[in-house]
């Protein structure tokens, strides 16, 4: 009787002990479970969060996009516009036949003058503070010679502008290009007179622009007829 007590005690305490073991292991994998589940929502919560950033960012580029159009839109219209000042050759030709002029090439210098009238730089779009006639007349010679230093050559002291017969003497001369045999410079004369008339007006007939002693000439003589028509 002592060892049957004893085997069905035994007994009993075996399932005591498979039943904590399978209690033991469904709260392990309802744990386990729950962890997934939590993983599962941060995992959720990470790719919402990198979906959101993603978005933003799109939309970023979006804008940036947008505004990169903005820019290639302005710069198409701002070739537009230079278009539009672009001239023809048959155009260009015409301004060159009213305002430059060009000696025989004596004694082998050869010398192309522009006057950059007010005309002039209005046709062509050119910035009239590079040739300085916001005060005053101003000419740009291109000198060319195939041997010797036409550097040593000064415009102010040899050169003379006559306005319909008047005598105007050079204000400077300015190099903007200091090549020995290929120089270009600006003379400016005096826009107005000592009492601050207009030398140059809608009466003015001629100029003429004279240049003494260049490689040994005695004058070489340049003349605009006014007024200047060109039909553009």
């Amino acid at each position: 009787m002592i060892i049957k007590s004893k085997t069905k005690i035994g007994i009993l305490i075996l399932i005591l002990i498979i039943l904590v073991s399978i209690t033991a292991c469904s709260k392990s994998t309802e744990q386990a479970t729950l962890a997934e589940e939590n993983g599962e929502l941060s995992s959720s919560d990470t790719v919402n969060d990198n979906g959101n950033a993603e978005a933003n960012q799109s939309t970023e580029d979006l804008q940036d996009n947008s505004n990169g159009y903005d820019e290639k839109t302005q710069e198409s219209q701002d070739l537009a516009d230079e278009d539009k000042k672009k001239l023809s050759v048959s155009e260009m030709r015409e301004i060159q036949d009213a305002f430059f002029r060009r000696d025989q090439g004596q004694a082998g210098v050869w010398v192309d003058t522009l006057w950059a009238a007010d005309k002039y730089l209005e046709l062509t779009g050119k910035n009239p503070q590079e040739f300085g006639t916001h005060d005053a007349i101003s000419f740009v010679l291109f000198m060319t010679t195939h041997s010797g230093n036409l550097l040593d050559y000064n415009p102010v002291n040899n050169a003379e502008l006559f306005v319909d017969g008047k005598s105007v003497q050079p204000l400077d001369w300015t190099l903007t290009s200091e090549s020995t045999h290929h120089p270009v410079g600006i003379l400016r004369f005096p826009r107005a007179d000592i009492d601050g008339n207009s030398l140059i007006t809608d009466e003015t007939k001629e100029l003429k622009l004279v240049l003494k002693n260049l490689r040994g000439v005695q004058e070489r003589t340049f003349i605009w007829e006014l007024p200047i028509e060109v039909d553009i």
